[in-house]
């Protein structure tokens, strides 16, 4: 952790009985930015946060919950898992009038529950309501505050059915992922490297296949594009049409198992000093296998000092080893590849 921020917070955990809610929430907005947990100060802010019941406001509330997604860390406490004790007090504690005055971190507080996979179909309600959908559009809003919502409403479509309807308007949500400011970043240049190397490589292996076999896309429109290849038998083949079209509906696979996405983590997915993915990233993967497809994860930490070939090599050896549900052997990708001549076929 960083020296300052952990003196900092080391005087404060003295001090948490004193101190307000929303200090706290700011000390744990600046471990959020450096990607720097200290759990232990999370671990009293959370059993502070249960004491303070039901006076907490809406707004520290979704700050904290916030933080413990972005950290994948809900503590048990006394016996009992944070998310959900923290859920039935925010059924208990929150009112129309706070979910009117703060739409945007109503929406925050639940899609941090969501990544967790913790729904309320009670505090879904809130948000069936014309009055709700009003002043969340009128208000001026986090610039996060649309991905939180789509996050939302896909993470409710997926894993709660219970709800029983789309949480946003299929109008709406058109024009919401058609709007500028809701478009997915710039696309990874790493990303976009593998993609070129993969292609490259399955070249190799069927040159009529591999530009239908390789794509980046997202069957998850709340999502950034992704590397997604099909193969069967260890062999490229086409992918569906209808998995490469963009819109606002999930997109599943066949269901013969020959389709992998697969998610490159920059570094600041995981955060210190456990090396945990974010709360978001878990979900992706949670939604992607649900959807059906295989995942398979590269790791920016794993790689940062592999040149390109081994880079694509360590990503061709993990697609043919774990889609055939093999283990990558530790030492496959070896320091005497790193000096083999790099093949034309994978120069950058």
């Amino acid at each position: 952790m960083h020296e300052p921020l952990q003196r900092l917070l080391q005087k404060c955990k003295t001090q948490i009985a004193a101190l307000g809610l929303p200090a706290l929430g700011h000390l744990c907005g600046i471990m959020e930015m450096t990607l720097q947990a200290d759990e232990d100060f999370l671990f009293r802010v959370c059993q502070k946060v249960l004491t303070s019941m039901p006076d907490v406001r809406l707004k520290e509330l979704a700050k904290i919950a916030n933080i413990c997604s972005f950290f994948s860390f809900w503590p048990v406490i006394e016996g009992q898992d944070f998310s959900l004790v923290l859920l039935r007090e925010c059924e208990r504690s929150i009112r129309v009038a706070d979910v009117a005055a703060y739409p945007s971190k109503m929406v925050e507080l639940l899609a941090a529950f969501a990544h967790v996979g913790c729904f309320s179909k009670k505090l879904l309600q809130f948000m069936n309501q014309r009055a709700f959908w009003k002043s969340y559009f009128s208000q001026p809003k986090p610039l996060l505050a649309t991905n939180d919502l789509l996050q939302l409403h896909y993470a409710v479509e997926m894993e709660f059915p219970e709800f029983g309807r789309p949480l946003i308007l299929e109008s709406a949500l058109k024009g919401m992922l058609s709007d500028e400011g809701s478009s997915p970043p710039p696309l990874n240049s790493a990303v976009s490297s593998l993609f070129n190397g993969l292609q490259k490589l399955l070249l190799q292996e069927n040159q009529t296949a591999t530009q239908q076999s390789v794509a980046l896309c997202s069957p998850l429109p709340y999502a950034e594009p992704m590397l997604l290849v099909r193969l069967k038998d260890l062999n490229p083949i086409p992918l569906p049409p209808d998995l490469l079209e963009t819109g606002y509906s999930l997109r599943s696979p066949p269901s013969d198992g020959t389709c992998t996405v697969i998610i490159y983590h920059p570094w600041w997915d995981y955060t210190s000093p456990h090396q945990r993915l974010t709360g978001l990233s878990e979900m992706k993967i949670r939604h992607l296998k649900t959807l059906g497809y295989n995942v398979i994860q590269i790791n920016q930490r794993e790689t940062h000092n592999m040149s390109f070939v081994l880079k694509v090599k360590h990503l061709r050896d993990k697609l043919f080893f774990e889609t055939a549900n093999v283990a990558v052997p530790l030492d496959y990708v070896s320091d005497k590849d790193s000096q083999k001549k790099t093949p034309s076929s994978l120069k950058s």
